[in-house]
């Protein structure tokens, strides 16, 4: 989760994140987090931001063996 409080600072949009280590089998999932966006527009513009692009490139390896949920209230 290296990155992801320093990446949301400089996206619009976001209202709130999370960062959270978990106790998840298996154990190499150690950790979780939760962005609150101010809408859906800026929810779906996050994933085309430059900055969360930069983010993905160093941390890919990761995203790609994550396990992640999406959900709105």
């Amino acid at each position: 989760i290296d990155g992801i409080k320093t990446m949301a600072e400089k996206i619009p949009g976001i209202k709130n994140i999370w960062l959270k280590p978990v106790r998840v089998q298996p154990q190499e999932y150690n950790a979780n987090f939760a962005i609150e966006f101010v809408d859906e527009a800026a929810a779906k513009a996050y994933a085309d931001n430059p900055v969360h692009k930069d983010w993905e490139a160093v941390y890919l390896a990761a995203r790609e063996e994550s396990r992640s949920n999406q959900v709105t209230n």
